[in-house]
């Protein structure tokens, strides 16, 4: 065998030189990936809650507590003390899907079921909104994200 010759010592040797090499730069180029991919989320959920006091300002509804945290089976949660929970899926939809849950939800600070006034609010603020429950329903898929009640 020469010198020039492949063998595996030597295919062992130059993995290993090229895992010292270029795998702590690959690594940090993956952090960094990651790192955008947490501040474009962190930037979207902020953008998020913006809106939800954009909503609540409006519907002239009192937040004594927001929070943007997984949930299995709804969109939104709240309680009669101003409490609002929404699900973290929520900011990587489109802001009109936002709408129509952080609406349906304010809603209910004041009219707790779905009947006809609740339903006339809705068309005030969002028009022809039954489009974004269907969509919401068709994301959800197979999961439990029905419904936002």
């Amino acid at each position: 065998m020469g010198a020039d010759e492949e063998t595996p010592k030597n295919n062992l040797r130059e993995s290993a030189s090229f895992a010292v090499k270029e795998i702590p730069g690959l690594l940090k180029q993956k952090v960094d990936e990651l790192k955008i991919l947490q501040m474009s989320a962190d930037l979207k959920k902020a953008e998020f809650k913006r809106r939800v006091w954009h909503w609540a300002d409006k519907l002239d509804v009192k937040i004594v507590w927001l929070g943007v945290r997984p949930m299995r089976n709804k969109w939104a949660s709240c309680s009669t003390s101003g409490h609002f929970n929404f699900s973290d899926e929520l900011p990587a939809l489109k802001p009109d899907l936002w709408d129509y849950v952080i609406v349906h939800e304010l809603l209910h600070f004041s009219v707790p079921n779905h009947g006809k006034l609740w339903k006339s609010l809705m068309r005030s603020h969002l028009g022809e909104y039954e489009a974004h429950e269907g969509e919401l329903k068709r994301f959800a898929g197979n999961k439990a994200l029905q419904h936002t009640r």
